[in-house]
């Protein structure tokens, strides 16, 4: 699985219990509502279309946790709104017949629900994903580094980030052609993974540019994780088989900024100006300043 899938599979962990209530007690409340209506129109008006809105609610909003137990109180429910139906629309056997009939259809709504939603989330996945490094792009940097921003800023936390640069990419592909330039970028991507913890997003935001943003992370933190950075990317060189050169800016904030991008507008500019290593404190001014 891809560096870009696991993050966001992490942070749809931590978002996915609160819409799974929110799913429950609307579909819930939709139940009710159902076995009302069918209870009131009894026999001489079928509403059991009615009976898949909270099957669809609960599986689009809540997933196979909370789809599969509605659906199985949809058939339930459905059965004992029958029972008191005044007059029976089934009796005995014939009304349990019916009722495993009707679950069974509910629960196969429940499976095309969870494949549309499970073929949603794949497409996601994919326009959030570099398919040459396995690192996210730069959508799900914003994506993933704005909640992490966010988990930071309530604690007060210091947070860093590195922007890498791969120096003349363009002159590698035309001398050496597209598949050198691939592996350089390959083996970028693979120093950078090397430091990642588990909190920390790694991303190719550019086509020539990976940056790290690493959350409650103090200066003396970032600077070791840097280091090593800069020792990994030492070996591309050899690795590749012709001269790479890197660029890194490190931008140390003492507090979270308000917004990911200001962070990462400041370090993309001092990295036009930057070669070889260079470290900013990111401040207000700073950023006024990019």
């Amino acid at each position: 699985m891809s560096q870009v899938s696991l993050d966001i599979t992490a942070t749809r962990k931590n978002t996915e219990m609160p819409a799974q209530i929110v799913a429950a007690g609307l579909s819930l409340l939709a139940l009710v509502v159902v076995v009302v209506v069918d209870q009131q129109t009894g026999s001489k008006t079928s509403v059991l279309p009615l009976y898949l809105v909270p099957v669809v609610i609960a599986t689009w909003l809540g997933g196979r946790l909370v789809g599969v137990p509605i659906t199985l109180f949809c058939g339930v429910a459905w059965y004992v709104a029958q029972v008191f139906t005044d007059p029976p629309t089934f009796e005995g056997w014939d009304l349990f017949q019916n009722a495993f009939m009707r679950t069974v259809v509910f629960g196969a709504v429940c499976f095309l629900v969870l494949r549309l939603v499970a073929l949603r989330q794949m497409s996601d996945d994919q326009a959030r994903f570099d398919p040459l490094t396995g690192l996210g792009n730069r959508a799900a940097f914003f994506y993933r580094a704005t909640i992490a921003l966010g988990q930071a800023s309530v604690r007060a936390a210091p947070v860093a980030m590195v922007i890498i640069d791969i120096k003349a990419l363009h002159a590698i592909n035309t001398r050496l052609g597209q598949q050198r330039g691939d592996l350089v970028i390959s083996l970028s991507a693979n120093a950078a993974r090397a430091i990642k913890r588990r909190d920390d997003v790694v991303a190719r935001t550019n086509g020539d540019e990976i940056v790290v943003f690493m959350p409650q992370t103090d200066e003396a933190t970032a600077r070791s994780m840097c280091d090593s950075l800069r020792l990994s990317l030492d070996r591309v060189s050899g690795l590749a088989g012709c001269d790479v050169r890197h660029t890194l800016v490190l931008v140390i904030a003492s507090r979270a900024p308000l917004a990911i991008e200001d962070m990462l507008n400041v370090g993309e500019g001092e990295l036009r100006m930057a070669d070889g290593f260079r470290e900013v404190q990111f401040t207000e001014a700073a950023r006024g300043g990019a």
